[in-house]
């Protein structure tokens, strides 16, 4: 528990926060730091996290890991990448055009998804749970394979901090 306990206090003083696979400390009550690991599969839209998430929270979203949405047509190839995602196709079809097919995206209840990629942080506009995904075609989940490991870390607003480096690849793995 020093670990992190060391994570709230350099959270509380405004310096980068390094994950390191410490349990939910959601526990401690609204005021407090959390910091909770997940692995969110390539095979399963919309993987619900258990984490509620609403306008008085900071949140922080990371990702690290390998996975793939399946072949790739004229290039013959089944390409595996990180969070940020394949970057190629543009269609109608998927959760969200203008974002990457196979990034990491996350929705906040049945909202419009948004961009994660490597890690996002924002201050939500609504209350709901943080739900993550690869950005896929509808019904075409099941040819998809990997996984990331994904970090999310909230502070409250009044103590968020002004510099942020997560490090989901040290999240344990599970």
């Amino acid at each position: 528990m020093n670990t992190c306990m060391n994570l709230l206090r350099a959270a509380a003083a405004g310096a980068a926060v390094w994950g390191v696979g410490c349990a939910a400390l959601a526990a401690d009550g609204p005021s407090k730091m959390t910091n909770q690991c997940l692995t969110v599969l390539a095979n399963r839209p919309w993987a619900p996290t258990g984490i509620v998430v609403n306008p008085n929270r900071f949140v922080c979203v990371a990702g690290s890991g390998l996975w793939s949405h399946g072949a790739q047509g004229v290039e013959a190839i089944i390409p595996y990448y990180g969070p940020e995602g394949w970057g190629r196709d543009t269609t109608t079809q998927y959760p969200d055009e203008a974002l990457h097919i196979g990034a990491l995206v996350a929705r906040i209840g049945a909202n419009f998804p948004f961009l994660v990629r490597n890690q996002i942080c924002f201050i939500p506009r609504t209350t709901g749970e943080l739900l993550l995904s690869m950005n896929d075609q509808p019904g075409t989940y099941g040819n998809n394979s990997g996984d990331l490991q994904v970090q999310v870390v909230t502070w409250p607003v009044a103590a968020m901090p002004k510099r942020v480096a997560l490090a989901p690849q040290k999240c344990p793995v599970r």
